[in-house]
């Protein structure tokens, strides 16, 4: 016995148990908070840069000059701010990314780091820094190098947030949206200020002041659009860990279903209903995208290119006028591209209408018709006012059909995911989108030789193809999730006094 006794002691102090211990979690209120104001005040800023530029383009539309100093010394000014703010809005992310990691690998055992998920945001500012000091001055890239290293390194920390929510049983597809949002409206504000030291520009001024001020609104209004969708992601993983560890102090009132299901709690009451056919409409909006961006790429390949080669045989002026009149055909692809966009809301409103349907985790029909139709109310307001308020309720109404679009894109995605399902092809097809609009805008009105014109409208016909795809995938998803069976495992809420009136032994 005593041998046995000592060898027992002996293979106990060998492997050592080591169990988890849960804790309860730290307040992070007040550090959610912060980030979120961080968050609007840069799309704040990003509204008054715009209006700014808005300004300067009312005076060149008045018939006047603006004031070169009065102008830079606004823009300097402007910048400052707007540098420090993005110091202190990563400062904010770091406390809050530390507190709500910290507070994970205590409610439960997570394998993610803190010093990561903190010292990422840290890295994010540090990494654009030293590019922009060695790689940009080297090779004269300007912010090129420096804006990419930053749109990669930004997503150390929000990876690490979605897997933390991943690890305490969520799903990181907020973190995700949050990241795209914020990577959508750092490309633009990114492009629109990274010239603006240079001065007024001296070709086009009047236009490049009113497509500065909008992508500023646009940029603004993702930046708020990030801030709300951050706060939900926030809120998401500090129920996750607050439900850990109310599970951690009583285990035995837990409850799980099968490893790896979704566990639904819904009213009893519940019924799914038939979905609405959508085959039909599904056809004529994926007929109409491929339509439209091939009709794009050959615009591009055939107006664009005979008015270059016009330019270089004959001169400008033949060549103003196939300049002109392949302009006018992109305006009507453009045209033709929102009559279908269109037909492709009716079908997300039907869509989304299938989904609540089968689950009221899906989003709601009103919040995505809102998201999607909010810029129309705005057009219709914008041509009842004068010529300067009519002007600037136009490019906010424009902003906020951007804005609205993404949106939407992200709520169908989030109906996917509710329905057992994967979202990232919306927001593949989103960037897709992008890309796409991205090249027509150039090739539309920037392209004047053959090697803008080739390089450009390749990838032009590269993004149109994958769009087309995209869309057809992303809709197809959608319409079969709804028609499927649920995989999630549901468990039905009855009211407590029903119970009250059984057994304790039924």
């Amino acid at each position: 016995m005593t041998i046995d006794g000592e060898g027992r002691i002996l293979a106990d102090e060998a492997t050592p148990l080591r169990r988890f211990s849960a804790r309860a979690p730290l307040p992070e209120m007040v550090q959610r908070l912060a980030a979120t104001a961080s968050l609007v005040l840069l799309g704040a800023l990003a509204i008054v840069f715009g209006l700014h530029f808005q300004h300067t383009f009312e005076i060149y539309r008045s018939g006047k000059l603006p004031s070169v100093t009065a102008y830079q010394n606004e823009v300097g000014r402007l910048l400052g701010v707007m540098q420090v703010s993005v110091v202190v809005g990563c400062a904010a992310m770091t406390l809050w990314s530390a507190t709500a990691v910290t507070n994970a690998r205590r409610a439960f055992h997570s394998l993610r780091s803190v010093w990561i998920a903190a010292g990422g945001w840290v890295a994010v500012l540090a990494s654009a820094y030293a590019a922009h000091a060695w790689l940009d001055t080297t090779l004269r890239s300007g912010m090129l190098l420096a804006g990419l290293t930053f749109l990669v390194m930004l997503y150390v920390p929000h990876g690490t947030i979605a897997g933390a929510t991943t690890d305490l049983g969520g799903n990181g597809y907020l973190a995700r949206v949050w990241y795209l949002l914020e990577v959508l409206a750092a490309i633009l504000l990114w492009a629109t200020l990274s010239s603006v030291s240079t001065g007024l520009s001296s070709s086009h001024p009047q236009t490049a002041m009113q497509d500065k001020a909008f992508l500023c609104f646009v940029g603004g209004l993702l930046l708020c659009a990030a801030a709300a969708t951050f706060f939900a992601a926030a809120r998401n993983i500090n129920d996750l860990t607050h439900h850990k560890w109310e599970g951690a102090r009583s285990p035995g009132g837990g409850w799980s279903g099968p490893a790896g299901s979704v566990v639904i709690t819904r009213a009893a009451t519940f019924v799914p209903k038939s979905p609405i056919p959508t085959w039909a409409l599904r056809m004529a909006v994926c007929t109409g995208f491929a339509v439209v961006n091939a009709g794009a790429v050959a615009v591009t390949f055939v107006g664009r290119r005979n008015a270059i080669a016009d330019e270089v045989r004959y001169g400008s002026a033949v060549a103003h006028a196939a300049l002109v009149a392949s302009t006018h055909r992109f305006n009507l692809v453009i045209a033709a591209s929102l009559g279908v966009h269109c037909l492709y809301v009716l079908w997300a409103i039907i869509a989304t209408i299938n989904a609540r349907r089968r689950t009221l985790l899906a989003p709601s029909v009103l919040a995505v018709t809102a998201t999607f139709l909010s810029g129309t109310l705005l057009f219709m307001v914008g041509p009842r006012l004068d010529d300067s308020l009519g002007v600037t309720a136009l490019v906010i109404a424009s902003s906020v059909t951007y804005v609205g679009f993404v949106i939407g894109q992200l709520l169908l995605g989030r109906a996917l995911v509710a329905l057992g399902g994967s979202g990232r092809i919306f927001l593949t097809w989103l960037l897709v989108e992008f890309g796409l609009g991205a090249c027509v805008a150039y090739v539309s009105r920037l392209a004047r030789n053959n090697t803008q014109l080739f390089t450009f409208g390749a990838l032009l016909a590269l993004f149109a193809l994958v769009s087309s795809a995209c869309a057809w995938i992303a809709m197809a998803r959608l319409d079969a999730a709804c028609r499927a069976e649920s995989d999630a495992f549901v468990r039905a809420r009855y009211p407590l006094w029903a119970r009250a009136l059984t057994s304790s032994h039924s």
